[in-house]
């Protein structure tokens, strides 16, 4: 029994001490892993600074007889609230990873790691009941029968095998990074070899978009980094979603309080909008999410998504802001980094010679019908490249008076509506995510509308992205047609959800709303509009 609990206190110790002192060298990991086990993001931070001082603590407290039972009591404390963790991610269809080691072990959570934390709870259980009849044999008391020679030579011993694991540690990452540098000298040879043969088989050569910045962005030819981040105004923006255009993707790194940002910012979004049909522009934006919200809103921007402590930067090598990069259509980076609004603006007017033009939204997915004018690809021997057209109105503005966008979507049961036909009488869209938060809040408003709608008040359509049974289950009230991937909304220059637009007689009457308050505050104003009208006829 004693041997057995002192087996099991030592075997505690050393996981939880390996735990411990590997989160300390992996902070940003810790802080990512807790975020996603459901800890909100004000005290990430705090929490990854606590555990593994925790954990440190409890393996410390394992050792000794006297405190093992308090060791074994915090051990099934932590471990409790794992094991907690890990179930609600996976009931969300989650599986985070761990970082349970930090840079030394991670995997996704999931029914192993619940096996690993139930074991070590048992035993964690076992020391804590046995701790308070003795705790077993004692670990260190063997120290105190060695003489003076055998401590200092076990002390120079134990110094040795230190050097020597740092020395094995130390080659390990030279070998890493001498790997790292093989593969992209690979890459580089490869592209070299490209370039070389499209030249020999007389084909268009491989373009290289922007001259970049010094030491900044992934190798040309290298595939992209995958991410997947918070949408800002609703959703989520990931690599994948802007790739499945099949368009060139220009992707834009940007952060709340950088001046030249700000000021590019009107241009973007005339670039995102007249060129929809070549290139797919995506934001990534860092720093404060209100701030870079209101900027959106404002500037009706899309595919505009949020990082965290710049992480999708980091993944592209993106130093600074404004920069931006090019990734072909099937997801190898195109340019190394460029950056400033100059840079930028030339790295898309030089996309824009090449581009591969594609329908905005796969109708087989939405269902979804354009009847924008494509215009032909530019052959490869063309002279030079278009001229670059920089948008110089702000496209925030009101759009009231230009013919609305026409387009085809169903609805909820699969009947296709027509623009033509819903937009003859005054009719509010609105822009909708069942998954936003916003627009979850503004149910209630929404279904009261429906139930007594205010005299002379529009017909309200609602244009929803995603799957039809999330949205059906909210009872709207009101007709719901599916937009999945979002191509009508980028249409009308909503940018995110939930935002609305007054159209009537075929033509935009309003500018674009954003936000539950100003949705629901447009469509009275409207109301109010006609009724005005119709008493002083």
């Amino acid at each position: 029994m004693h041997v057995a609990l002192l087996i099991v206190r030592l075997v505690l110790a050393a996981v939880f001490a390996l735990a411990g002192v590997a989160k300390l060298g992996d902070a940003k990991g810790s802080r990512e892993a807790v975020i996603g086990f459901g800890v909100p993001k004000g005290l990430a931070a705090m929490v990854a600074a606590v555990l593994p001082v925790l954990e440190i603590g409890t393996a410390v407290l394992l050792i000794p007889v006297a405190t093992a039972a308090g060791g074994g009591v915090l051990a099934g404390v932590l471990l409790v609230a794992f094991i907690g963790g890990i179930t609600a991610a996976i009931s969300r269809g989650e599986a985070p990873d761990c970082h349970c080691f930090g840079q030394v072990h991670s995997e996704p959570a999931g029914p192993k790691t619940l096996a690993r934390n139930g074991v070590l709870l048992a035993g964690a259980g076992f020391v804590a009941i046995g701790g308070w009849n003795g705790g077993g044999v004692s670990a260190t008391h063997w120290l105190t029968t060695l003489s003076t020679g055998a401590v200092l030579g076990g002390v120079a011993g134990t110094l040795l095998l230190a050097l020597v694991a740092f020395q094995q540690w130390f080659s390990l990452q030279i070998l890493a990074q001498n790997g790292t540098l093989l593969e992209r000298i690979d890459a580089l040879e490869s592209t070299v070899a490209e370039l070389a043969a499209g030249n020999r088989a007389g084909d268009a050569p491989i373009q290289l978009l922007g001259d970049g910045m010094s030491g900044s962005g992934l190798l040309v030819g290298t595939r992209a980094p995958e991410f997947n981040i918070e949408g800002i105004g609703g959703g989520r923006l990931s690599l994948t979603g802007l790739l499945e255009s099949g368009r060139r993707v220009v992707l834009i790194f940007t952060d709340a309080s950088c001046g030249p940002c700000t000021a590019m910012m009107g241009e973007l979004a005339g670039w995102q909008v007249e060129h929809r049909m070549q290139l797919t522009i995506g934001l990534v934006a860092s720093g404060d999410h209100d701030a870079n919200l209101a900027k959106v809103t404002e500037h009706q921007l899309i595919n505009a998504g949020s990082q965290d402590e710049r992480a999708v930067s980091d993944a592209y090598k993106a130093h600074g802001t404004p920069v931006a990069l090019a990734i072909a259509p099937d997801g190898t980076i195109e340019t190394p980094a460029v950056g400033g609004r100059d840079k930028i603006a030339d790295l898309i007017e030089r996309a824009l010679s090449t581009a591969v033009v594609a329908p905005p939204v796969r109708a087989a997915r939405s269902q979804l019908t354009s009847r924008v004018t494509v215009p032909p690809r530019r052959p490869a021997q063309a002279p030079a490249p278009p001229k670059l057209q920089v948008a110089h109105s702000q496209p925030s503005g009101s759009r009231a008076g230009i013919a609305a966008p026409e387009f085809s979507l169903p609805d909820l049961d699969g009947a296709l509506h027509q623009s033509v036909d819903l937009f003859r009488e005054p009719t509010l869209a609105i822009f909708w995510n069942p998954g936003c938060g916003f627009c979850k809040r503004m149910v209630p408003s929404l279904q009261a509308f429906a139930k007594a709608p205010q005299t002379g008040a529009p017909r309200v359509v609602v244009i929803s992205r995603g799957e039809a049974e999330p949205v059906r289950a909210q009872a709207l009230g009101s007709l719901v047609l599916l937009d999945p991937e979002g191509g009508v909304a980028s249409m009308f220059r909503a940018g995110g959800t939930p935002m609305g637009v007054i159209v009537e007689n075929g033509r935009i009457s309003s500018a674009v709303a954003a936000g539950a308050d100003a949705v629901m505050a447009l469509a009275g104003a409207s109301a109010d509009a006609r009724s005005d009208g119709e008493l002083a006829g």
